[in-house]
């Protein structure tokens, strides 16, 4: 049994304020929760969640970089990972519900564990493992 055997839905947020949905499949999904109590004692967590995305993944589209996907007309062959706007959704497991006017982000989230696309690390020219990692808040 192989490390990468979690699947992942990407929301991606275009220009018009539509989503994209993109199931992804054979990515690695793990989740760490950190406790951090402040000087007057108040008690946080924050949970932090990593996907790597091997080259390997399976997809029905492909990976372009957000420059490339912001510029194009036709998005409907590609995803991307967007972490400057802090709109690019990821949802655990597939995800068969596209979001539109009567559903909303907002819904979505209520219904799923949902993560925000928070940073990128593109290791696609690397000699060996060639992923992108992402990690999400």
């Amino acid at each position: 049994m192989g490390i990468f055997n979690d699947t992942i839905t990407i929301y991606n947020h275009k220009e018009d304020d539509s989503y994209q949905r993109t199931v992804v499949r054979g990515v690695m999904y793990s989740s760490r929760t950190e406790k951090t109590v402040t000087a007057d004692g108040k008690i946080n967590l924050a949970t932090t969640v990593s996907v790597t995305i091997p080259e390997t993944a399976v997809c029905n589209r492909r990976y372009v970089t957000k420059r490339e996907f912001k510029v194009l007309t036709d998005t409907s062959e590609c995803w991307t990972l967007n972490e400057s706007d802090n709109l690019d959704v990821i949802v655990w497991g597939a995800v068969e519900q596209e979001l539109t006017e009567d559903y909303r982000l907002k819904h979505l989230k209520a219904d799923y564990d949902c993560v925000t696309v928070a940073a990128i690390e593109d290791n696609r020219n690397k000699p060996r493992l060639k992923h992108i990692k992402v990690v999400c808040k």
